[in-house]
C-alpha cells in the first residue's frame, strides 16, 4: 500500500513522539515501507540567521539522539529505518522532507489547542492544506 513513510514526531514530547513513531512503524509493517521518523530543532526562525552555524549542528545532533532513543523503542527493522532533523520553519521543513524522501504518507501528531495557533494557524494545519500525499494525524 505504502512504500515509504515520514512520520513527524515532536522530540520535546517523547511520548507523544514515540506514539506517532509507533503508528507509523505499524502502518509501515503493515505495508512493507521504509519509514523516516523527522524532527525539526526547536530554535526560533527570528534569531536562526544570526546563530553561528556550530549551534545550529549542535542542536540538529542533538535531535538526531533524541529521535534515534525514539526509533530504538519501536519495534521496526533497522536496515529500513532513517531519522533527519533538518533546521528551519516545522511544516515547511516537513513537506520538503516528505518530498525529498519521496514519502507517500505523512504521519503527525497533534498538539493542543492555544490561542497562538487559532490566530496564526498550527504546523499540522499547513501540512494538512499544503501535502502532496495523504497525511494521518495519530492520536
Amino acid at each position: 500500500m505504502f512504500k515509504r513513510i515520514l512520520a513527524a514526531v515532536d522530540v520535546a514530547d517523547p511520548d507523544k513522539g514515540r506514539a506517532v513513531a509507533t503508528v507509523a512503524a505499524d502502518i509501515a509493517r503493515a505495508s512493507g515501507a521504509e519509514l523516516r521518523l523527522m524532527t525539526v530543532p526547536l530554535m526560533l526562525e527570528a534569531i536562526r540567521d544570526y546563530v553561528p552555524a556550530s549551534v545550529t549542528a549542535s542542536d540538529e545532533a542533538a535531535a538526531v539522539k533524541q529521535l534515534e532513543a525514539i526509533a530504538a523503542t519501536i519495534d521496526f527493522p533497522a536496515e529500513k529505518l532513517s531519522v533527519a532533523a533538518p533546521p528551519g520553519n516545522i511544516a515547511e521543513r516537513t513537506l520538503a522532507e516528505a518530498g525529498a524522501f519521496g514519502a507517500d504518507l505523512i504521519v503527525i501528531g497533534p498538539h493542543k489547542p492555544s490561542l497562538a495557533k487559532m490566530i496564526l494557524g498550527s504546523n499540522a494545519t499547513a501540512i494538512l492544506k499544503n501535502a502532496k500525499v495523504s497525511v494521518l494525524v495519530a492520536r
